[in-house]
C-alpha cells in the first residue's frame, strides 16, 4: 500500500549523485561559513522568520512564481542560514528537480510589511531589492553559473547562482563594493568547498564583479 503523501522517487543524475552524495543539506553544510542558525521547529513550536526580506531572491524563480507550491516539479528544497561572525547573516540554498529545466531569476523584488514583525505599522512599510548581473556569467553544456550584486534595504550582497541539470544552488553573503577583494575570495572558497569547479570563478578578478549593463541571465 502506498500512502497518498508519499513523495515519488528521484531519478538521480550520476554526476549530481556523486557531487552531493545524495545528501543535499549535508553537502550545503560544507560551505565555508560558521554558526548555522537552527530555525527548524519542534512539533509544539511555531517559528516566524523574515528570511524573505533579508534574502529576497532565495528560492524565487520566474517559472514558479504563479505555480501552487504542491504542484511545483521539486523533489527537495533546503536552505541553511548562517550567522557568521565575520560575514554576518549568510545563506546556502539547494533544490533538486524531478526533471532538468533551466530556471531564471527575477530582477526585482517588492513586498509589503509583515504584521508579525511590525504590527499595525506594516501597512506603511515595503521591502524592495534589485538583482544586478556581474561579468561572472558562464553557460555551457554542463552548467550555468552567475554572480550577482543584490541591493536590499541599503545593504549589498554577493549572490551566486549555479544550475547543473536537476540541481540548483544559490548562496548569498553581505559584501560592500569596497570589500570586493574579500568577497571574491569567499566566492572562490565556496566554489572549492562544494566542488563546483567553476573555472571562471576560480580565475575571477575584482574587475569581473562590476555590473554588466547588458545582462545575459535574465529572461
Amino acid at each position: 500500500m502506498v500512502s497518498c503523501n508519499s513523495k515519488k522517487p528521484l531519478e538521480w543524475n550520476d554526476d549530481i549523485a556523486k557531487l552531493t552524495n545524495k545528501d543535499l543539506k549535508g553537502w550545503l553544510r560544507k560551505a565555508p561559513f560558521k554558526n548555522e542558525w537552527n530555525i527548524e521547529k519542534n512539533d509544539d513550536e511555531i517559528v516566524f522568520t523574515n528570511l524573505d526580506q533579508v534574502f529576497p531572491f532565495m528560492g524565487k524563480f520566474k517559472k514558479f512564481d504563479k505555480t501552487p507550491k504542491d504542484t511545483k516539479p521539486v523533489y527537495q528544497e533546503e536552505n541553511i542560514v548562517f550567522q557568521d561572525d565575520e560575514w554576518g547573516d549568510s545563506f546556502m540554498y539547494g533544490m533538486l528537480l524531478y526533471q532538468p529545466e533551466e530556471l531564471f531569476l527575477n530582477e526585482t523584488y517588492r513586498e509589503s510589511g509583515n504584521v508579525i514583525f511590525s504590527g499595525t505599522n506594516a501597512i506603511h512599510e515595503s521591502y524592495t531589492a534589485s538583482l544586478s548581473e556581474t561579468y561572472l556569467y558562464e553557460k555551457n553544456e554542463n552548467y550555468k553559473a552567475v554572480v550577482y550584486w543584490v541591493r536590499c534595504n541599503y545593504k549589498s550582497y554577493l549572490f551566486g547562482y549555479y544550475q547543473q541539470g536537476q540541481l540548483v544552488v544559490e548562496f548569498g553573503f553581505p559584501c560592500n563594493r569596497n570589500n570586493q577583494k574579500e568577497g571574491l575570495q569567499k566566492l572562490k572558497e565556496i566554489n572549492h568547498a562544494l566542488g563546483l569547479n567553476i573555472d571562471m570563478w576560480e580565475k575571477a578578478t575584482t574587475e569581473n564583479l562590476q555590473i554588466n549593463p547588458r545582462p545575459f541571465s535574465f529572461k
